[in-house]
């Protein structure tokens, strides 16, 4: 059974049931009430910090803070968390006096003298870090009114357009946004935070999936695939849902595949429960590029095709189309049929002006008719006429036969 580091007794200084938990409380209750109380929060940012994210952890107690302040100033930084959430301190806190910024960097070295914070210099700028251990102890009494006001520090920090050439720190701050909804118990707002683009905010797992940065991604939705538990209402399942199936993504490219096929079977169940037919179809879709014979592919692949259709979505008939459909197609032998299909998804790109796909179909339209073989369908299709598992048992068995009516005579 694992036992709880900070618990275990141990001679320290002639006390022979000294523990870590009794030496750090013994260091802690040395400072002052207002240091206790900032050293607490501060304890909730994981990356190195400044200042001025200190600065935001100290406006929950503006009476020791600053006794000076004027009724109007304390009054616009007594902010309800609501306000919080959306980074209204920091935008007060940016107009602070100089002698209240000056106040906590005294006090953020205080703390670093007494070795409960370390500090150093990161491109010009002091930095200060906790040791693991000191961390994780204050961690375990932080507050809520700490990760608020961690995210709205984050909120204001992090950039709002992510580019294709950034690399994995520029979304330091997304995913600490996450951290801190998921430690507040709100998942609907920690997906959304990496998931969707609103409010401002980038789409951090688009990012993060064309750039290839996979075990990020995994972290990201295995934690809340881990602490999200099933929810009951319609509108918070659809979230549920779209990490359900982005998680099975996240999965089929790492080659869980029966652990990709159990989240996504999962997912067309609630999709299907609560109405959402493009998920449905993007569910459909998936099954369907799992699948290793191509006839079962193909029928996945057009059950999505129909589902697309109904609800008007031109993009991704598009995209099935020249992606999919026309691969299946192609495994199948019936080159015929494919370029029938990326020509219909040319056309279907054509309608909403998205080159990248009218470009890839004309491609591989060229491709197959550039093939010189004329009998290659055929060719093709008895190859996977006699890899199939029950032509084998049959081959085998009708060899088997043979030979023993052989011996027998």
């Amino acid at each position: 059974m694992k036992q709880d580091i900070f618990k275990i007794l141990g001679l320290h200084r002639d006390d022979p049931e000294a523990s870590i938990a009794k030496i750090l409380d013994a260091s802690i209750q040395r400072l002052e009430p207002r240091l206790q109380t900032l050293l607490q929060d501060l304890s909730v940012y994981r990356l190195p910090f400044d200042s001025s994210a200190a600065l935001v952890m100290s406006l929950q107690d503006l009476e020791n803070l600053s006794p000076n302040l004027s009724p109007q100033r304390r009054e616009a930084l007594n902010s309800p968390p609501t306000l919080v959430e959306k980074g209204a301190k920091e935008l007060v806190a940016s107009s602070f006096p100089d002698e209240v910024k000056s106040q906590v960097e005294v006090e953020l070295r205080q703390l670093a003298k007494r070795s409960l914070l370390q500090e150093k210099k990161q491109q010009g700028v002091w930095k200060f870090y906790f040791q693991p251990l000191i961390q994780s102890y204050l961690q375990n009494s932080s507050s809520p009114k700490a990760h608020r006001c961690a995210i709205a520090y984050y909120e204001q920090h992090r950039k709002p357009k992510l580019l294709s050439t950034d690399k994995l720190d520029e979304v330091a701050e997304y995913l600490e946004i996450f951290h801190h909804h998921c430690e507040l118990g709100e998942y609907v707002q920690a997906f959304s935070s990496v998931y969707y683009r609103a409010n401002n905010h980038d789409d951090c797992d688009e990012f993060l999936r064309k750039n290839y940065y996979y075990p990020a991604r995994l972290a990201l939705y295995e934690r809340l695939y881990q602490e999200w538990k099933q929810p009951e209402n319609s509108d918070e399942l659809k979230f549920y849902s779209d990490l359900l199936k982005v998680y099975g993504d996240v999965l089929q490219f790492l080659d869980r595949r029966e652990e990709a096929l159990q989240r996504y079977d999962t997912a067309l169940s609630f999709y299907r429960d609560i109405g959402d037919r493009l998920g449905e179809a993007n569910i459909l879709q998936e099954f369907g590029k799992l699948q290793e014979n191509p006839q079962q592919a193909l029928e996945y692949l057009q059950q999505a095709q129909n589902l697309y259709i109904q609800i008007g979505d031109i993009y991704s008939q598009s995209r099935n189309l020249a992606y999919f459909i026309a691969d299946a197609q192609l495994n199948m032998g019936d080159s015929d049929a494919a370029i029938n299909s990326l020509t219909h998804a040319a056309e279907l790109a054509t309608t909403i002006n998205y080159a990248p796909i009218q470009e890839y179909a004309q491609t591989r339209i060229a491709e197959i008719n550039s093939t010189p073989t004329p009998t290659g369908g055929i060719k093709e299709r008895l190859m996977q006429f006699f890899q199939q598992r029950w032509v084998k048992f049959a081959f085998c068995f009708l060899v088997g036969l043979i030979a023993f009516l052989l011996l027998r005579r």
